[in-house]
């Protein structure tokens, strides 16, 4: 299925009559693939597939649209995808079973081949110098410390060309070598927080590994970047006000900005033609519209009768009100309404940007990020009503990452010097922030008693980095256990019991949800689903139920588990479409959710000079 855009075609703003037009154009029309990079003559486009944990790499030509596959589909995660500069061999990375985050460096023909191996250990995609005969990576030399490593191709030989401190959270891992082979250049951001930053681009000397910075651009947030051979990028990036990924293009030293696209889609990873004529990059897009579905399975889904578009994390109250996020020209929103579709009402104000809200139980009010004009996230609390809106933090950029089940306290994320910190924070007046962990990755979970916290504590072992979960006191931040899921999804939860945690596994071409005891012991099957990706595990407000969403025959559905139920069940039958935001309703009756369609292509852009 295509992408319902109309293809673009408008001058640049300040281009003469000569100037080419900016066109779009689409070249890839599939829905299971990711990471795509041009070749450096715009002759063909590598991308990467993924049918649940299997994985392959296909090559398409450009012009004809003929594909081949280059790598036939296999267990094991593969990315960073790179061409050599003459375009006859295609650089790719591959997740090997327990290494944790580390990947082995492969390099294939460019139309297909037996794969290589390079070397292990590398964090980056290869970033080839023009000549062809060397390649930059990214390597770890300890937890806080990380080099840039260049590679000859003759000889395998290999050094350290610069060293970066501190700077692990920041970096863009996709690197590019200056025009004359005498920089590599790298993408940083400057972090306001988990959801915004600054962009700063930096040049090493390939042989001093002296530091020379390029640019800076206030307020837009980088997500991946493509270097050009001027003194230019283009970044896919979000400013507070524009919360989809747009394309911009960032020049340097002047400083100079300008967006490539303003639409409704999110577009990732993108990669330039040698001469920067033409990029290449992932353009999706989502629609959804809130539905119900009684938790018993006895009736069919139902349709709500609200007025608005692509209504974000749905949550009900007891009362019936659900609060919602929307996206307005000013930023993200925060709005309630009826599940009949009535009282539809906005409760943030304009000019404050809110995301990542949480109810606070047995209370009338939301917690939630929140960020002004100056660009810089916090926490904020706000009545139901849209009155006693308070700023809870002011610091130098905050997240909340979770609420207790007593109402009383949040906890919150700030960036740290080579991890994320983890602070735990009262809700009463006067309450002080404490940390909870200094080395703290993703989200944290409260047990369902809330005595407990669970959050993932990356640890740098080997040159390697592994994340298992850690179970803390919610009240001392003691550690109490290890909880290794390591080769599982980051899909975690609690049991119902708060004994163990749960994860989802796979093995051999189906997915099981595993217990982990946190006193120790290995883990154990709840139950195993015969195919389908599992995502989403939500127990019922009484414990009872497991709420969760499977990918199978291209579709997702919800399903439901009961503990000593022989197996799980469905809960809706959408023959096609995707699942957003799953939810339960206070009093366990019913399931509030998104439904819609999620749409991509591999778009190839010209004309954005």
């Amino acid at each position: 299925m295509r992408v319902a855009l109309p293809r673009l075609r408008q001058a640049a703003p300040g281009a003469g009559a000569d100037a080419e037009p900016l066109t779009i154009t689409s070249i890839l029309d599939r829905q299971d693939f990711s990471q795509p990079v041009l070749s450096p003559d715009a002759r063909y486009l590598a991308y990467t597939t993924h049918a649940g944990n299997d994985w392959g790499i296909r090559v398409r030509q450009v012009a004809t649209g003929s594909d081949v596959p280059v790598l036939e589909p296999q267990q094991g995660y593969l990315c960073c995808l790179s061409f050599t500069p003459d375009g006859d061999y295609l650089y790719f990375m591959k997740a090997e079973p327990g290494r944790g985050a580390a990947t082995t460096l492969f390099a294939v023909a460019s139309l297909g081949g037996t794969p290589r191996k390079i070397l292990d250990s590398a964090f980056s995609s290869a970033a080839f110098a023009p000549d062809g005969k060397r390649f930059a990576f990214l390597n770890y030399a300890s937890d806080s410390v990380m080099q840039i490593v260049v590679r000859d191709l003759a000889s395998g030989s290999q050094r350290v060309a610069a060293t970066l401190d501190g700077e692990l959270l920041n970096v863009c891992e996709r690197m590019a070598w200056s025009p004359d082979g005498r920089e590599i250049r790298m993408l940083f951001s400057r972090s306001r927080g988990l959801q915004h930053a600054d962009t700063r681009a930096a040049a090493f000397d390939a042989e001093t590994g002296a530091r020379r910075e390029l640019g800076a651009w206030e307020g837009l947030s980088p997500d991946e970047g493509a270097w050009l051979p001027g003194n230019a990028i283009v970044v896919t990036g979000t400013e507070p006000g524009t919360p989809t990924l747009q394309l911009w293009k960032l020049e340097f030293p002047s400083g100079a900005r300008r967006r490539i696209t303003n639409d409704l889609s999110v577009y990732r990873f993108p990669s330039a033609s040698a001469d920067g004529a033409q990029v290449a990059a992932i353009r999706a897009t989502n629609t959804w519209e809130l539905w119900s579905v009684a938790s018993s399975g006895g009736a069919e889904p139902r349709r709500l009768p609200l007025t608005v578009r692509r209504p974000d994390a749905p949550v009900a109250r007891a009362d019936g009100t659900l609060v919602f996020g929307l996206r307005h020209d000013d930023g993200d929103a925060l709005w309630t309404a009826g599940t009949d579709g009535s009282r539809l009402r906005r409760i943030t104000p304009p000019g404050l940007s809110a995301a990542g809200f949480r109810l606070l139980p047995s209370s009338d009010a939301i917690v939630f990020d929140g960020v002004r004009a100056d660009r810089t996230p916090h926490i904020w609390r706000i009545g139901m009503d849209g009155t006693g809106l308070v700023q809870l933090t002011g610091g130098g950029g905050e997240s909340l990452v979770a609420v207790s089940p007593d109402g009383r306290e949040c906890l919150y994320s700030t960036t740290g010097k080579a991890t994320d910190v983890l602070w735990r924070l009262p809700l009463g007046e006067g309450g002080e922030a404490a940390t909870i962990a200094t080395a703290h990755l993703g989200g944290a979970f409260y047990s369902p008693d809330g005595r407990f916290i669970a959050h993932p504590q990356p640890q740098f072992e080997s040159g390697r980095w592994k994340v298992p979960i850690a179970i803390v006191q919610r009240d001392g931040g003691n550690t109490l256990a290890m909880v290794d899921v390591q080769d599982d999804s980051q899909t975690i939860s609690w049991s119902s019991d708060g004994s163990a945690l749960l994860s989802v596994r796979a093995e051999q071409g189906s997915e099981a949800v595993m217990r982990h005891p946190i006193s120790g012991g290995a883990a154990t099957p709840l139950f195993r689903l015969p195919k389908g990706v599992v995502r989403s595990l939500k127990w019922s407000p009484d414990g009872r139920t497991l709420l969760f969403a499977v990918f199978a025959e291209r579709v997702w559905n919800l399903w439901t588990w009961t503990p000593g139920s022989a197996s799980p069940r469905p809960l809706t039958r959408f023959p096609t479409g995707s699942i957003y935001f799953p939810s339960w309703a206070p009093d366990g009756t019913t399931v509030y959710f998104g439904q819609g369609y999620a749409t991509q292509d591999a778009v190839l852009i010209r004309g954005f000079k």
